[in-house]
């Protein structure tokens, strides 16, 4: 999701930023048991239907978007296939990804994520989140598939302000984020989305029906510095975002959309 050590993810730095997303700055990890990647691998659609779901939110945050949105997102499942360009900042190489994502409507709004990144054919790295319609995101999981042991699952914890595409042309999403079993020094973040232009969406890929909306998104941390952008797209007929550039510290990324299939 944006989550993070100091950088805003909670995930390995130099990948985390190609995926879709990740719960922003949360803080230090509580005592909880990591588990093996092996382990998840065996039984990875198992695994994400148990961890990222609605029902394992904190009950302010699963009632929050369920009072929000009672509209689910239009497709049962979606399949996103993409390749990304990945330009550190200060270097002159650029890094070439592809990434496999698949993702189940959850109801409300609510839509279960599994993206699998790979470079040269290998897979490296599994992200698993959970996010309203794909443009805030509520609960992650990064898999390095070089590791031994999954990073923690981080999620928002307490939600204070939550907008829907509804709202009109300005979205914020304000909320407090932490690990899974943390209770306390739970770290404030924030989101700002902005709605542009209106196109047919067959100029991303000529499978997406219907039309598409611009939709630039700043994260800030708790200092209220913003330390990613993203550029993304929303398409109205299936109520759902793809990100097609951000912006970092680290580095600049632009992702186009190779393949795109709903059921």
């Amino acid at each position: 999701m944006h989550m993070g050590k100091t950088t805003g993810c909670v995930m390995v730095v130099a990948v985390v930023g190609l995926l879709n997303g990740c719960v922003q700055n949360a803080a230090r990890p509580v005592n909880q048991s990591l588990v093996p990647v092996k382990t998840i691998m065996q039984d990875l659609d198992g695994y994400a239907s148990r961890e990222f779901t609605p029902a394992t939110l904190p009950d302010q945050v699963q009632k929050t978007v369920v009072n929000a949105d009672s509209q689910a997102v239009g497709f049962h499942r979606l399949v996103l296939d993409m390749t990304t360009s990945s330009t550190q900042n200060g270097g002159t190489g650029v890094s070439h990804y592809t990434s496999h994502g698949v993702y189940q409507n959850e109801g409300n709004g609510f839509v279960r994520g599994v993206t699998t990144l790979s470079s040269n054919g290998i897979q490296t790295m599994v992200e698993l989140d959970l996010t309203y319609r794909n443009i805030y995101y509520v609960r992650g999981q990064s898999l390095s598939l070089t590791a031994a042991n999954a990073n923690r699952i981080s999620e928002s914890q307490v939600i204070s302000h939550f907008d829907t595409p509804a709202a009109g042309h300005e979205l914020h999403f304000s909320y407090d984020a932490g690990y899974v079993g943390q209770t306390r020094n739970f770290i404030h973040n924030e989101t700002s989305c902005v709605f542009g232009r209106s196109f047919e969406a067959s100029e991303i890929n000529p499978k997406i029906l219907g039309t598409a909306r611009e939709l630039d998104c700043q994260y800030s941390n708790l200092n209220g510095v913003v330390i990613s952008k993203d550029h993304k797209v929303y398409l109205d007929k299936y109520g759902f975002a793809i990100v097609l550039g951000r912006e970092n510290s680290a580095a600049n990324i632009a992702f186009t959309v190779a393949d795109f299939k709903v059921e």
